[in-house]
This record gives C-alpha cells, structure tokens and sequence, in this order.
C-alpha cells in the first residue's frame, strides 16, 4: 500500500477510513502473511495515529500478538497499560487486561496471575467470550508453571464448565483443561486436551496456536515415552511458527525436537542442535531450554560437558527465578547438582542438591525424580538415604506405569525413568497395562 493511502482523510471526505485504521488494517495482513517485522512496525504507527474506537480492541490485540511474535513485550505492554489507565470503553478495557495478561506471563508469572481475576471480570462485563476463555488459559499456565496445582485446576474448571459459542474459544478452554491436567500428573488428558486444542485450531487456520499446541503435544509424548511421535509433532511446531514469523514457539519446537532425538539414542545430534539454538533471545523458553540442554549435557558426560551444563543450570536458575517459573527449578538445581558431582565440587554439590529439595513442586512430572537421580549419584554408596530416595523413586515411577497406556515405553524409552530403574534394581519384564 502507497504511503499516501495512510494519510488523514481530507475534511469532509466520508469515504476513506482514518489513517490509523488503514495501517491496522495492512498491520493484520502482514501477520498473516508470516511478515511479523513488518506487521510490528505498521501496528506500532498504527498505535501512535490512533484508531476508532471501534477498532481499538483488534488493534491491542494484534498488536500484542505481534509484541508476542518479535519478542518486544515490553514496548507493547507501555502502550497497552497507558491506554488502559485511560480507556472506559468495556471491550477495549477487557482487551487491553487480556493483552496485558499474555504479555506479563513472558516475564513475570505472579504478575499475569494477579491479573487475571480483574481482566476476567472485564471480559465478563464486555460479553467478550474470547477473552475470558484466553485469560484462563494464560492464567491456568501461569499457575502451573508457578506449581500452584490448585489454581490450575480452578481455572479449568472455569473453562470446561462454561458453554462458550466461539470455536476460538473452545480452543482457549481445552489449553486450560491441559495446563490443569500436566499440572495434576494426567498426562494422557493432557495430550487429549491437546489434540482438540490443534484441531480446532487447524479447522480455523490459527496457524500460532498450531505451532503451539504441536510443540505441547511434543511434550507429552516424550513425557510418556514416544519419541518418534514427539519429533514429527516438534517438527510441525517448527514449521507453523516459522509460517508465521513466530520466533519463540519455532526455538521451543526446535528444542524438543532436539530432545527427542536423545531420548532415541542420538545424543551428539541433540547436543549439536542445542548448541545452535539463540534460546537466550527468548525468555519465557530460556529456563524449559537451559533445563534440557543442561540435562542432555550431563547424560552425554564428554570431556567439558559438566562445566558446560553447571554454567547453564545457573543461569536457567536465575531466570527461574526471575520470572517466577517455580516449577523448573528442582530439575535446574538437579541438574547443577549432577554437573558439579562430575566437575569434583561435591560440597558445592550438596548445597545444590538440597536447594532442589527445598524447592521440589508437585506441578512437574520429572522433577522429583531428577531430584531422586542427583541424590543417587552426589550422596556415597554408603549413605542410606541414597538406599531409601531410590526406593522411593521406584515405587513412584512403577504405580504411574499402570496408569499409563504402555508402561513399558514410559519405563524404557524415556531416559531418566530407565535409569533410576536400572539404579533401584532394573525394568520390571512384566510392567501391567493401564486398564
């Protein structure tokens, strides 16, 4: 579009809509296209020029999808919370708290929870569906990811005892049941909730919530065993944000699919992919991709390894930290833990090993068992609670194998359950099936 086509209509001229307007209009269109740097810079004009009030809840939240996509949050959130502060219009004040609920959880999880009772009673006074479904489900991820299993679940409930009429709604929904779920350990409702979530999701052309509903289906089929699918469903992530300019959501579908080539054996391919990744330009997966990488680093356990991963670890444990994300840090603090034991630094060793006890949450399914497999391998032989915290692990990965559809792959196939099975005594032949 001409640059002169986005001038102010002439006075009098009821044809042409405002300038504002026509750029939010070419804004969407370029994120359609996949050309988010462009879309950026044509919604951001499109902010400074203004738009009709009727157009105002589009352009917040295309502008924070966009804000979302370039990794520039910060910016956007300005606008958005300057515009709230003033804003009296009921569904742009419910935009604007959705808008800043999406963009707080990229760097501060306590903060997009405590937003998140004041933006569903905008959206429930607006009659805004949409956004009260999204809201829950950003909310529902943030109290996962903080380990407040209860809350999660709250969300949820909200979100699947409600009749939504928008099919973007039922997507938003089926995220929160999903949170919920991983959250409480179902592993398999997680993954059903996930798999509705893409197929409406797909039925509708969301080509960002495809790319991210892959990239969670990604994980659950490592979680629960299948690597084989966990990589194609990576790989789907990869090449729908990659469609739609989606930077974050293709370095998380990268980084999973660089964990499901180690889990099926290819550790020096994983490690390489891992190595190439930018995941530091992208916060809110920084601390799940140092997890990894750390983690991938130590099972490899070549000649500098350890330093590598204990170097990692601490500063995932710092972001951890800083955005509040509760549920990574008993793995990050295994993992340091694990990489010091190796480095000789096994007093420094100890001291991690117990801040991963004091922070153990009950919201990741691995977390307590990367906690059981550093203490088996920083306490001594000799120590009868090494005896007793692989016992324990044990017990608890054996009672979710009957839980599962095929424990044997639960047990064998995913790293860490083999190896504190093979630690405690090895992999039972005759696991039972879920009934």
């Amino acid at each position: 579009m001409a640059e002169e086509q986005l001038t102010s209509p002439a006075p009098g001229d009821a044809t042409r809509p405002p300038a504002g307007d026509l750029l939010l209009a070419e804004g969407e269109a370029a994120l359609a296209r996949g050309e988010v740097q462009r879309g950026f810079e044509l919604l951001d004009r499109a902010a400074k020029a203004g738009v009709t009030p009727t157009d105002m809840p589009r352009l917040v939240l295309s502008f924070a999808s966009a804000g979302n996509f370039r990794n520039r949050q910060r910016e956007v959130l300005t606008w958005i919370e300057n515009l709230a502060a003033t804003e009296q219009a009921l569904r742009t004040r419910a935009a604007c708290l959705r808008a800043q609920v999406s963009l707080w959880r990229n760097f501060d999880l306590r903060r997009a929870e405590e937003l998140a009772s004041e933006a569903l009673t905008a959206a429930e006074e607006a009659g805004d569906e949409e956004s009260f479904a999204y809201v829950l489900s950003y909310a529902a991820a943030a109290a996962y990811r903080r380990g407040r299993v209860r809350a999660a679940a709250d969300y949820a409930e909200q979100a699947m005892g409600r009749r939504f009429h928008s099919r973007v709604a039922h997507v938003a929904a089926f995220r929160a049941n999903m949170f919920a779920s991983v959250a409480m350990g179902d592993l398999e409702q997680a993954l059903q909730c996930s798999i509705k979530a893409r197929a409406i999701a797909r039925d509708l052309g969301r080509v960002a919530d495809i790319a991210s509903e892959s990239n969670n289906l990604s994980r659950f089929y490592l979680d629960l065993g299948c690597p084989i699918e966990a990589r194609a469903c990576a790989q789907e992530g990869i090449r729908m944000a990659a469609s739609c300019g989606f930077e974050r959501a293709e370095i998380a579908g990268k980084t999973l699919a660089a964990s499901a080539v180690a889990e099926s054996g290819h550790i020096d391919s994983a490690i390489e992919q891992l190595n190439a990744l930018p995941y530091e330009t992208a916060q809110r997966f920084y601390v799940e991709a140092a997890d990894a990488h750390s983690y991938w680093l130590i099972e490899r356990n070549a000649d500098g390894d350890a330093a590598t991963a204990c170097r990692i670890a601490e500063q995932g444990i710092e972001q951890a930290h800083a955005q509040g994300m509760a549920n990574r840090l008993t793995p990050l603090y295994a993992n340091l833990a694990r990489s010091l034991t190796r480095t000789g630094q096994r007093d420094v060793a100890r001291s991690a090993l117990e801040q991963a006890r004091q922070a153990a949450d009950r919201t990741e399914l691995n977390a307590r068992l990367l906690l059981a497999l550093a203490a088996a391998e920083v306490l001594p032989a000799s120590n009868p609670k090494r005896k007793m915290v692989l016992t324990h692990a044990r017990a608890r990965i054996l009672r979710s194998a009957e839980q599962r559809e095929d424990p044997h792959a639960y047990c064998t196939e995913v790293r860490l359950n083999r190896r504190l099975l093979e630690l405690s005594g090895g992999v039972p032949p005759d696991l039972p099936h879920a009934q």
